[in-house]
């Protein structure tokens, strides 16, 4: 049992004891007599003589409030009965008229102003404030107006490009490369034949449990400028120097680029083994 369990039931019997003793105490006292306290005023410590809801007043308090709701009652009727000549006449130039009581037009009480000035005051706030919302609405349509100019142009920059591979006059295209569709099409099936490659060599390495690292094929064409390491003549493999099926990694450092013809020829030689056939 953890300890706040213990202390919940020790206030659980404390609370249980202390109602037994005062039903013991009522008891004791009988029928004739009850068991309520003298209770006292708490602002003045006299005796309390009228209880307004929660509150014990004394003959000091009940008189105090009789006293303050006499004042307010005075007042309430003052304003009722109150001239809306003289001071209270309408604040606008030119205007002369009284203004009205609260309960008669709140807003021209609350600012001074006769019931046709407020009325008026009224209708040119709201001519105002609609006059400002729909300035608000205007400039918001002329400001979406002009981001979707500016975007239009934008696009058309964009797609009024020149290809940067077979220099049409259009390439049509919102990549970065700026290519026309035929050259994007080339160069998303390339990226797949990449993909299926590197895939390939990977399944390879595993089946040879040879170590595999992943590579660029870009990077490994760009160690020399994109031509065979062989013969200089422009690359278009990727040739594993230690073959795969001799123990050869699949990493970085044992890729050269090479052409088809040196690629093919080589197949799945060794250096010195390739080198014997010419």
């Amino acid at each position: 049992m953890s300890a706040r369990m213990r202390e919940r039931m020790a206030r659980d019997r404390t609370r249980r004891a202390a109602v037994r003793e005062r039903g013991t105490q009522r008891d004791e006292l009988g029928p004739t007599m009850s068991a309520v306290p003298v209770t006292t005023c708490a602002k003045h410590g006299m005796p309390a003589t009228q209880q307004l809801l929660t509150m014990q007043l004394c003959q000091t308090c009940v008189a105090d409030m009789t006293e303050e709701i006499g004042r307010w009652s005075a007042r309430r009727e003052a304003f009722a009965a109150e001239d809306t000549s003289g001071d209270y006449s309408c604040k606008i130039l030119g205007c002369s008229n009284p203004t009205p009581l609260y309960r008669e037009h709140a807003y021209g009480a609350r600012n001074r102003l006769c019931i046709p000035c407020a009325v008026a005051d009224m209708a040119e706030r709201k001519r105002i404030d609609k006059a400002r919302k729909e300035a608000e609405r205007a400039n918001e349509a002329a400001r979406r107006a002009r981001e979707v100019a500016a975007f239009a142009r934008e696009r058309e920059a964009i797609l009024s490009r020149p290809c940067t591979r077979c220099e049409a006059t259009n390439a049509r295209s919102w990549s970065v490369a700026a290519l026309c569709s035929r050259c994007e099409e080339r160069r998303r099936r390339k990226r797949q034949r990449e993909t299926r490659s590197r895939a390939a060599a990977a399944r390879r390495a595993r089946k040879a449990r040879v170590p595999h690292e992943p590579y660029s094929r870009a990077e490994t064409f760009a160690r020399y400028a994109e031509t065979c390491a062989y013969c200089d003549a422009p690359a278009e493999h990727i040739d594993h120097v230690n073959p795969i099926s001799k123990g050869g990694a699949d990493a970085p450092h044992n890729l050269l680029p090479a052409c088809a013809p040196c690629n093919l020829s080589k197949g799945a030689k060794s250096l010195a083994e390739w080198a014997a056939t010419f």
